[in-house]
């Protein structure tokens, strides 16, 4: 997470409002580090005292009104493949009763990491079918590819070395393909998607240890330009 963010636009006005009631305009612009505007990105807004989620998704401009609480510090994430990225913090403090937010600008600059390793996914053991606690995350990649429109991803998979090397190259390209196939179900167009297996021939581990064999064996998606 990076550091606290504090953005402060208050316009004096002659009106008394209840600090309880009052909410910080927000427009919220997304680029990447090339200043180009990201669309159809997902930024959620959580509250640390407050508890409240706030959701907002950038149109073809890569950007989007909304309003926050104030009185709160917010964490800022970014909705990714499989999972959301820590961005950073926003601090919305009170301000006096006869005082108002003006709208106020945020800009978050990112790239999207190239490759994704699923961490909460999960096969049976030598088999290509998912575990159930596996779906919530491949649910959450299914409405960011149907969100994004036109992302196309490689779903690579990987095993261990343990075992026979052409029969590890066809689980891992089965449960590249069994991914492939539950995004197709979940409404994932197909020419986004391609599936791949690479067995035991990528290592990012020592295969001689089990804590090394179970990072080995995993499911990455990578992010076609």
């Amino acid at each position: 997470m990076k550091s606290i963010l504090f953005f402060l636009a208050i316009s004096l006005t002659s009106v008394g409002y209840s600090q309880s009631n009052k909410f910080a305009p927000l427009l919220v612009r997304v680029m990447n580090n090339n200043k180009q505007p990201i669309p159809f990105d997902k930024i959620i807004f959580k509250g640390r005292t407050n508890k409240k989620t706030i959701v907002g998704v950038t149109g073809v401009n890569g950007a989007f009104n909304t309003t926050l609480p104030v009185g709160d510090i917010y964490d800022v994430e970014i909705d990714a493949i499989g999972e959301q990225l820590e961005y950073n913090s926003i601090e919305i403090p009170k301000i006096p009763d006869n005082a108002e937010y003006g709208v106020m600008e945020l800009f978050i600059l990112y790239d999207m990491p190239e490759m994704f390793t699923l961490s909460n996914l999960h096969f049976e053991t030598g088999k290509s079918t998912i575990k159930p606690s596996s779906y919530a995350s491949l649910d959450q990649l299914a409405e960011f590819l149907i969100r994004k429109r036109t992302q196309k991803i490689l779903i690579a998979g990987h095993t261990d070395n343990v075992g026979d090397a052409v029969a590890n190259n066809m689980l891992s390209l089965d449960r590249a393909e069994t991914v492939k196939k539950y995004l197709i179900n979940k409404g994932v167009p197909i020419e986004l998607l391609k599936a791949k297996g690479y067995g035991d021939t990528k290592p990012i581990a020592d295969n001689s240890a089990e804590t090394g064999r179970a990072k080995n064996r995993r499911t990455e998606i990578h992010v076609v330009k």
